[in-house]
Formats: structure tokens, sequence, C-alpha cells
């Protein structure tokens, strides 16, 4: 009897909780409408603004991304289309499941300032310019063949 005991205690000593050190980020891209949007490019960038992760949303905006530690991130998401959007969220002891919502940033009633309150330096935009070819000289009859005199 004492041997069971003496074993349930060493065997319980042992036995911990395993805590999850890698989570699992899944979620959804909408738009405006609500509507799920594919082809989003998608970032997951950690607070010191490093890219841990990237991919795209699928068909219906859906996403997922594994093996990502524990910590505080912001998932960016950016369409030719639709706009650009992000989240801030945390992992900590479990996965996540997020919606991203996709606007395109229009802002509409945006305060102007007037030029005494800023001085706005106007550098002259350097655009690729197209070389001019110069003309190749034309040949001259005269200068390619001779006459013969017999």
């Amino acid at each position: 009897m004492t041997w069971l005991l003496l074993l349930g205690i060493v065997f319980a000593v042992d036995v911990k909780e395993k805590v999850k050190k890698k989570f699992t980020v899944t979620g959804v891209v909408q738009n405006s409408a609500g509507e799920g949007i594919k082809k989003v490019k998608l970032k997951i960038i950690n607070e010191e603004g490093k890219e841990i992760k990237d991919g795209k949303s699928k068909g219906d905006g859906e996403f997922k991304f594994k093996k990502i530690r524990a910590g505080s991130y912001t998932i960016r998401g950016e369409h030719k289309k639709e706009g650009s959007g992000e989240v801030k969220f945390t992992l900590k002891t479990t996965d996540v499941d997020l919606t991203l919502r996709i606007s395109t940033g229009e802002i509409a009633d945006a305060p102007s300032q007037s030029d005494s309150e800023t001085e706005m330096t106007k550098e002259p935009v350097m655009l690729p310019q197209q070389r001019l070819k110069p003309a190749k000289p034309k040949l001259k009859f005269e200068d390619l063949f001779f006459e013969y005199e017999s």
C-alpha cells in the first residue's frame, strides 16, 4: 500500500499542464457591405513593426495563419480595389478568430489647411523620360557603288 502511495506522489510531481506556445489566427476579410473579399494581401506585424507572416485571403475572404507565438500583433490587409484595413489582437492562451473590415479610406469632409498655416515645398516631379535616338545616317547610292568604265 505504501508503494502505491509513493508511486502516486512521484508521478504527480512530474505531471504539469502543458502550456500552449504557438497559436492559430483565423478569420474573414469583409468589405463595408459585409461581403467576403478574396485575394486580399495580409500581413501579421508584431509590436516592433516586424512582419511575422504574410498570405492572401481565400474565396470567401477566409484566412488562416498557423504557429504564431504569444504576443500582441496587428493584421493588415490591402486590396487593389476595395482598400485597406487593420485589426490589433493579442495571443495569450487560446487561438483567435478575427473579422477584418476593408474600406477605401476616403475621407469625405477632410479639413483643409490654408497656405499661411503650412509651407509646402514643391519639388519637380521626376518621371522616367524616353531617350531620343539619334537619326542613323542614310547611305547614298554613290557611296556604295563605284562606276566601272571599260
